[in-house]
């Protein structure tokens, strides 16, 4: 308990100022640390609400993360509803099924795959019966490597959290 402790204050002291980050990278890098902080029993309202104002600068994965930090503060919240519609938005359809893409940035460790599994991940728990889903599942079987995973074992990891979520709501 006292490692959790010190976990959360360390992230709260070093959060840094969102006026302060110039890339996007960055911005997703603090929805990330928001979801995280929130899921550990933080409020994180200020913050959130102003990382919901440039959202069109986050990755389609940390949209996700702020609509579930945004249910997990307030259940019903309508940025949650205006999130999940972004993403709906987003959404690229092929014959293999829909994806999100994101900057592929290599300092969040970021794939399309990875960016799909957090989008179904989101959506399977805060939209279940979304028609989106089991074709970003279909999507997300289709791109496994020879192995039957997923290149690198962070992208595994989530994508194996997305199912999960998406196996729970079906």
């Amino acid at each position: 308990e006292k490692v959790l402790e010190d976990a959360v204050s360390y992230l709260l002291a070093a959060l840094p100022a969102q006026q302060m980050l110039t890339h996007g990278w960055q911005l997703d890098r603090l929805a990330f640390e928001y979801f995280v902080l929130t899921g550990l029993g933080e409020s994180t309202w200020s913050g959130a609400d102003g990382l919901y104002a440039e959202r069109d600068q986050l990755s389609p994965w940390a949209q996700a993360l702020l609509a579930l930090t945004f249910e997990k503060l307030a259940p019903g919240d309508e940025r949650v509803t205006t999130l999940l519609s972004d993403l709906q938005a987003l959404a690229l359809r092929s014959a293999t099924g829909t994806h999100w893409e994101g900057r592929d940035s290599w300092r969040n460790m970021e794939t399309n795959n990875f960016n799909s599994a957090l989008v179904i991940y989101a959506l399977a728990q805060l939209d279940p019966a979304s028609a989106t889903l089991p074709e970003a599942v279909r999507h997300l079987m289709a791109h496994r490597s020879a192995d039957g995973a997923w290149a690198p074992t962070y992208e595994t990891s989530w994508t194996l959290m997305a199912l999960t979520e998406f196996m729970q709501g079906t």
